[in-house]
């Protein structure tokens, strides 16, 4: 047609368009535009670029010299855990890469999967219809829900999966949040193993045990930041503020970090609702001369946690008089008193699956929505059994 212009994806008018952007910074520029703006998604918006562009060129001048050149030899953006290089006689030198990444740790981890989540749009404030009150704390404590769970009532006398899982926690807190006092501050304490599995293998992470899923993993995370995502928003309707923490269990021992990001995401322009994102297995709040705590319970006693706790936060243990931990992980009711601390093992949001069935644990489901006195501790208890 007279026209030598040759059509391909690349020569797109918005791809050559970043190309010459691209070309005019360099990675030193895009790393002080990094540290200036405190996020890849902020630089990447303020230069014109592609936020992953600028992650992967940032990241790539972060590593040492001779290992980038490495990278480049053999043609990848993956920082390798073995680089071999090999010099010849005529000089020249050829490498080779063992290209697993390099394990993080959990606090790179929750930067990592934060930026991610960076581009999502807030939600808007949540004002609550009752009038709240001051003196009163209200928990939510959610443990071993195990959403993506898949149970044949064939088997073990009764059907589960997500959307039953949904449909249980759904109406359960619901009940308890309408069933609990009017009180200023709710915390949801999701206690760990809220999703079954941590990934597409479908073994626990640790013991590679075998899991029956319902699903895909994806599904499930998605499905879970929406339950989360409700059951904080059915509490903001009755409380003038809102906590929500995930812990991190057995079962889900990195899906957690990537809800706990969703969520912040969704709520950070939000004046009552405080997602909190802390690397920490431990969970701990003082309201007025009330501690509550709490862990997954799969890494210690009873008495060592709150053994711990005296020595862990030694300032609030001496400005409290009302001190109470919640654990989950073993599925069953226990209650003991230690040394100055009720420490509580809670019965699972989940229903039996073929190992808990075959093994004779016989713990029942259960949600339940605890409130405090700021100076009395506990004072009300609202119990959900389904």
């Amino acid at each position: 047609m007279g026209n030598d212009y040759e059509y391909s994806e690349d020569n797109l008018p918005e791809k050559k368009y970043r190309r010459e952007k691209r070309a005019k910074y360099t990675d030193k520029e895009l790393v002080e535009a990094y540290k200036k703006h405190g996020s890849f998604r902020k630089a990447a918006n303020a230069l014109g670029l592609s936020f992953e562009s600028v992650r992967r060129r940032v990241n790539r001048h972060k590593i040492d010299p001779a290992v980038k050149a490495g990278m480049d030899a053999v043609n990848t953006d993956i920082e390798p855990s073995v680089l071999w290089a090999k010099t010849h006689k005529d000089g020249t030198t050829t490498y080779s890469a063992l290209l697993n990444p390099k394990s993080k740790s959990t606090a790179q981890i929750l930067e990592a999967i934060e930026q991610r989540f960076e581009h999502l749009k807030p939600i808007k404030a949540i004002k609550p219809d009752a009038v709240a009150n001051s003196d009163l704390m209200t928990v939510y404590p959610i443990f071993d829900a195990h959403i993506g769970m898949r149970a044949w009532g064939e088997e073990v006398g009764e059907d589960y999966d997500s959307d039953i899982a949904v449909r249980y926690i759904t109406k359960g807190i619901t009940e308890c949040v309408e069933g609990s006092p009017a009180s200023d501050t709710a915390i949801i304490i999701n206690g760990g193993d809220m999703m079954h599995a941590d990934d597409n293998n479908n073994q626990t992470p640790k013991s590679k045990h075998a899991l029956d899923v319902d699903s895909r993993h994806f599904k499930t995370i998605d499905t879970v930041i929406s339950l989360s995502a409700a059951l904080i928003e059915i509490a903001a309707k009755k409380h003038r503020k809102v906590i929500y923490r995930a812990l991190r269990g057995n079962h889900d021992e990195h899906s957690h970090i990537a809800l706990t990001m969703a969520l912040y995401q969704r709520y950070r322009n939000s004046d009552n609702i405080v997602i909190e994102k802390a690397p920490s297995d431990f969970f701990v709040h003082r309201f007025g001369k009330v501690m509550v705590a709490a862990h997954h319970g799969d890494k210690g006693s009873a008495t060592n946690l709150v053994l711990q706790a005296a020595d862990k936060w030694p300032e609030m243990w001496g400005q409290t008089r009302h001190r109470y931990y919640y654990i989950g992980h073993k599925h069953h009711k226990e209650f003991k008193d230690i040394g100055g601390m009720s420490c509580e093992m809670l019965r699972a949001a989940t229903k039996p699956d073929s190992y808990s069935d075959s093994h004779s644990f016989t713990g029942k489901s259960q949600l339940r929505a605890i409130t405090y006195h700021r100076e009395k501790g506990e004072c009300a208890r609202k119990i959900v059994n389904y």
